[in-house]
């Protein structure tokens, strides 16, 4: 399912399109108006059951509600109005969260979304002073020597993927990597005009990860930086919000692709 607050504003638009107002809908579909307004408003979630009638009822298939694109250029503003209004960026401004309502023009929204952008585009570029580099590198150093340098989580993460594409022994193949893609729903691209900072691009939307045509001798180098993207989505990592995250993410990426490359079992 879409997050909560794409689908709701799918509900909106779906039912106001077909004219029926809150208790109308909430009537037709045995829930209370209250509740669908929570749903709307992304703080509920349904049911299924419930989704299935609230699509019958206003003649559509239940894949309208569940798509993940905003149904209009205003939801999406409003989407990201509010996801930018959580960030921990904004709430350390103490501001307070300013909801669009109906007498917002689209012109001040956008003018609103595109200030957050602006704050999310230096609060980046901030986060990688060398104070800040100097000292999320020291707390990492140390949090890691408390743990003995060994993430034991990552590294039952990786021998469940190495078991599950089939691997028993030797050196892990370049197909064994792609099938790990495979599983997450990933197909490995190699092209050769990556940009030169990238080591990989993934591409969610179409499903690919792209990277380099060669590697060292050997191809570690090739399948090291594949599985570090792999790493990402099965860590679940989102964009850094600060370069301690950067580094805790860098670190978690080449750990599992270590672990991979010498999974536990096979090479004990």
């Amino acid at each position: 399912m879409n997050d909560l607050a794409t689908l709701g504003q799918r509900m909106r638009h779906f039912r106001v399109a077909a004219g029926l107002t809150l208790d109308q809908l909430g009537s037709d579909v045995g829930i209370a108006s209250s509740q669908l307004s929570l749903m709307e408003n992304g703080k509920r979630e349904p049911r299924l059951s419930l989704l299935a009638s609230i699509a019958t009822r206003l003649a559509i298939p239940v894949s309208e509600l569940l798509d993940d694109a905003a149904p209009s250029e205003r939801a999406g503003l409003e989407i990201e109005l509010d996801r930018a209004q959580s960030s921990p960026v904004y709430a350390e401004l103490g501001l307070p969260v300013l909801r669009p309502g109906k007498s917002m023009s689209d012109d001040a929204l956008r003018a609103l979304v595109g200030l957050h952008r602006e704050l999310a585009r230096r609060a980046r570029e901030a986060i990688a002073t060398p104070e800040e580099a100097r000292r999320a590198n020291t707390e990492l150093r140390a949090l890691m020597r408390t743990r003995d340098n060994h993430l034991p989580e990552i590294e039952d993460l990786a021998q469940r993927e190495v078991d599950a594409v089939g691997h028993v022994s030797g050196a892990l193949t370049h197909r064994s990597v792609g099938r790990m893609a495979e599983r997450l729903g990933f197909e490995l691209v190699y092209v050769s005009d990556l940009p030169h900072s990238a080591r990989s691009v993934t591409d969610f939307e179409n499903g690919r990860i792209y990277l380099p045509p060669a590697s060292i001798p050997g191809g570690h180098g090739l399948r090291s930086m594949a599985l570090q993207a792999i790493a990402h989505r099965l860590l679940e990592h989102t964009a850094p919000e600060s370069y301690a995250d950067f580094l805790q993410q860098r670190l978690e990426i080449n750990y599992f692709a270590a672990a991979v490359l010498m999974p536990r079992r096979q090479s004990a």
